[in-house]
């Protein structure tokens, strides 16, 4: 690593990861924390998490910035993915071939936010594009769709079709409701950005919806200029919408996937000494996975990011995955990321 700050930051990180692990082997099934990090650059954030049916793992996808290359953060980055069969334990698996080219932790193009969906034995991803490596953000992006066998789920990916090449369009995920697909993105079209939506009843035809309804973008509700990285899920009868507004992670919930009600927020920043290891900073574009009609969300956190004042030093946006539970508490979500974590069997 390129400095000592940095080297002990990751000495800290193996000991309290060592310690969690034991305690979870030892005594109750806990979630670690952190949950994971990425090896190379530690650099993890954007996290999409799936089971694979074919190896019977957990498989968690995130964009693998680099941030010890300060200006190449958020530029060159491949997809890695993060492997586990028990949601405690988890190891590097690799890094995503697209077309066969990849597979390293150094991408000659940019690859942000994977959104994954199975259907059948086929899994489909939609991921933001970025021709170029130029930092610090690159220059437009387009969001595309790949397909690969779900028993090849990591070298497998192959093109299969742009789905927009609106500069601004960002962070894609899909949902279902009953036989719609539906595409949920952030986009630039109008000032201020927005979650658009896109429809579609065979995922290769999408009709553009414009802007999400109901208070996702609505500014005197929300009092949210801006949000990024939506993620939807199904549970306890509703369907619920999580963006990354920048400030904790706002909620949204919808009986018939249209119209949205905001919710509130959850995750946002904690008092360091209160909190476990290197989660007090706000959670930051999340995923969930509902098990046994137990939610839990997957999320990224930038621990020393109020700890460093440069442009783009590498410390700064070192991230970390975390896990924790989502409870229902009335019609609305709320998230105790300190409590530990009684896994599911």
């Amino acid at each position: 690593m390129k400095n000592s700050n940095f080297k002990k930051q990751i000495l800290l990180l193996l000991i309290c990861s060592c310690i969690n692990g034991y305690s979870a082997k030892k005594e109750n099934p806990n979630a670690p924390a952190p949950l994971y990090y990425d090896p190379v650059y530690n650099g993890s954030r954007d996290p999409e998490i799936i089971y694979n049916p074919v190896v019977k793992e957990y498989w968690i996808y995130y964009t693998s910035s680099r941030p010890v290359l300060d200006n190449g953060n958020f530029v060159g980055t491949p997809i890695g993915i993060a492997g586990s069969k028990d949601l405690i334990n988890w190891r590097l698996i690799g890094y995503c071939s697209f077309n066969g080219i990849g597979g390293k932790p150094d991408a000659k193009h940019t690859y942000w936010a994977p959104g994954i969906f199975i259907e059948g034995d086929t899994a489909n991803m939609f991921i933001t594009y970025k021709e170029d490596t130029i930092g610090p953000w690159g220059g437009d992006s387009r969001l595309d769709h790949y397909k690969a066998p779900v028993s090849d789920m990591q070298k497998g990916w192959k093109y299969f079709k742009t789905v927009t090449k609106e500069p601004q369009a960002i962070d894609a995920t899909v949902s279902k409701s009953g036989k719609t697909y539906n595409l949920w993105y952030r986009n630039c079209i109008s000032d201020p950005c927005g979650i658009y939506y896109a429809t579609s009843t065979n995922l290769v035809d999408w009709q553009f919806k414009g802007k999400a309804e109901g208070d996702i973008n609505n500014l005197e509700i929300t009092k949210i200029s801006y949000q990024e990285g939506p993620y939807v899920f199904y549970w306890k009868t509703f369907y619920w919408m999580i963006t990354d507004p920048g400030n904790g992670l706002a909620v949204y919930r919808s009986s018939d996937e249209r119209i949205w009600k905001y919710c509130g927020k959850i995750l946002k920043s904690q008092d360091k000494t209160n909190a476990r290891p290197f989660d007090y900073s706000n959670g930051k574009h999340a995923s969930v996975k509902v098990i046994n009609d137990r939610a839990f969300i997957f999320y990224h956190v930038e621990p020393f990011a109020n700890d460093i004042q440069q442009p783009f030093p590498g410390n700064k946006f070192t991230c970390y995955l975390q896990m924790a539970e989502l409870l229902l508490d009335g019609d609305k979500l709320k998230c105790d990321r300190n409590k530990a974590i009684k896994l599911p069997k």
